[in-house]
C-alpha cells in the first residue's frame, strides 16, 4: 500500500550504487546498504499504481495500493446521532482561565513598573537622592557602597556627567569641569577619599561615623542645591 517500506535484495556484480539509485528513481530510496554479493535497498512510494523495474534479466512489478481504493461502498456515511461526552474540555478551560490570570498579572506588573518609572522621572535629582538615602540601613554591608552610588547618580541626574564606575580621583577630574560645582569641589573630593579608606583600607566603620559619613554627603547636596537653586536641572 501507499506509503509501506518495501526491502529488497539485489544480487549483482555488475552495478554500482548509483546505478542502483537510478533503476528505483521513482521511488523514494530510505536505505541502501552494500553487502557481500550485492545490495539490500529500501524504497517506498506515495504514489499508487504498477511499477516496473528492469535490472539487468530480471523484471520486477511491483503493484501499490490506496487504502482508499479498498472502501467499495455508493450509499452516504451515517454519523453516530448520539451526544458526545465533552471528554477533556474542563482542562481546557482551565488552561484558558489560568493564561488569562497570568496575562493580567503580568500586564499589572508591567503597568506598575511603567508608573513607577514615569514617577520617577518626574522627580528631581535632589528628591530622588534624599528618597533612595532614606532606604539604606546602617546594618547593609554594602552601606559605604550604596551611599557612595547616591552621590554619583544624583551628580549625574543633575548635571549630566557620566560618572557611574569611575574612581573617585576620576570622579573629581569630571567634576572639575562643571562650573557649578567648583563651590563644593573640595569636600567633595575629602568625603571620596574618606569614603575610599573605609571600603578598601579594611578598617571597620563604626555606625557613629557612617552616620557622620552621611550628615556630610547630605550637606554637601544641600550646599550644591543652594547654589543651584532656581537653575534647570
Amino acid at each position: 500500500y501507499v506509503g509501506d517500506l518495501i526491502e529488497l535484495k539485489i544480487t549483482t556484480e555488475v552495478l554500482t550504487e548509483d546505478e542502483v539509485r537510478e533503476k528505483f528513481w521513482d521511488f523514494e530510496i530510505v536505505d541502501l546498504k552494500t553487502v557481500s554479493d550485492g545490495f539490500l535497498i529500501t524504497i517506498r512510494t506515495f504514489e499508487a499504481g504498477e511499477k516496473i523495474i528492469n535490472i539487468g534479466s530480471s523484471e520486477i512489478v511491483i503493484t501499490v495500493k490506496s487504502t482508499l481504493e479498498e472502501i467499495d461502498r455508493s450509499e452516504p456515511f451515517e454519523g453516530d446521532t448520539s451526544p458526545e461526552s465533552p471528554g477533556f474540555s474542563i482542562y481546557y478551560n482551565l488552561l484558558f482561565y489560568i493564561l488569562v490570570f497570568a496575562s493580567f498579572v503580568t500586564g499589572g506588573i508591567l503597568l506598575a513598573n511603567y508608573i513607577k518609572r514615569r514617577r520617577d522621572s518626574q522627580k528631581s535629582p535632589y528628591q530622588r537622592f534624599t528618597e533612595r538615602i532614606k532606604k539604606i540601613s546602617f546594618e547593609d554591608g554594602k552601606y559605604l557602597v550604596m551611599i557612595t552610588r547616591c552621590l554619583k547618580e544624583y551628580l549625574e541626574h543633575k548635571f549630566t556627567l557620566d560618572i557611574k564606575g569611575k574612581t573617585s580621583s576620576e570622579i573629581i577630574c569630571e567634576i572639575s569641569t562643571v562650573q557649578d560645582l567648583q563651590p563644593v569641589s573640595g569636600k567633595v573630593n575629602n568625603w571620596l577619599k574618606e569614603m575610599d579608606h573605609y571600603k578598601f583600607s579594611g578598617v571597620f566603620s563604626t555606625p557613629e561615623k557612617k552616620q557622620e559619613l552621611l550628615s556630610e554627603l547630605k550637606e554637601i547636596v544641600s550646599e550644591i542645591e543652594r547654589t543651584n537653586e532656581g537653575k534647570a536641572c
